[in-house]
């Protein structure tokens, strides 16, 4: 699933099936894992759009 602007502390990532959120915000990775459970990739926008594209973290 891929998203923009998204919130994790306003929406239910989770209720949507995410297990696993990769970001290039630092707040974000900060505050998923406790907020929801969610396991974090945190890097650079390539990084993130490749995770998107195959499943894969190259961190």
């Amino acid at each position: 699933m891929l998203t923009q602007d998204l919130c994790t502390i306003l929406s239910v990532p989770e209720a949507l099936g995410m297990h696993t959120l990769a970001t290039h915000s630092a707040k974000m990775a900060f505050y998923a894992p406790g907020g929801n459970g969610l396991d974090v990739w945190y890097g650079d926008d390539r990084q993130c759009i490749e995770a998107a594209l195959t499943g894969r973290w190259q961190g």
